[in-house]
């Protein structure tokens, strides 16, 4: 699910490594039988920490498996992508909203 976490920072990664605490304290002890891992990304692509170490944990299994050492480059692309038109459709609906209140 994306959130907006409302963190605003002057260093870069530091609103992704924010948004992972808050989460952590919040679902951290949800299910005692399984471990949670926030996954939080910020809109331009920086990750906390954690999310880049889980990351590139899948990546370097699938790179196992595929013979393609390029695989965390193609997903961090990919969520690149879909962060971006996650904003796009972000900033369009408040483009119309806007429009719709003016009329």
């Amino acid at each position: 699910m994306m959130k907006r976490s409302g963190y605003k920072c002057k260093e870069c990664g530091l609103a992704a490594a924010r948004a992972a605490d808050e989460k952590m304290k919040k679902y951290g002890n949800a299910l005692p039988s399984m471990e949670f891992l926030p996954i939080c990304i910020e809109v331009l692509g920086p990750m906390d920490p954690n999310t880049l170490k889980f990351l590139k944990a899948i990546c370097k299994m699938i790179s196992v498996r595929s013979g393609d050492s390029r695989e965390l480059f193609f997903a961090t692309n990919h969520i690149s992508c879909l962060l971006l038109r996650f904003l796009r459709v972000c900033v369009l609906e408040n483009i119309q909203l806007n429009a719709d209140m003016c009329n």
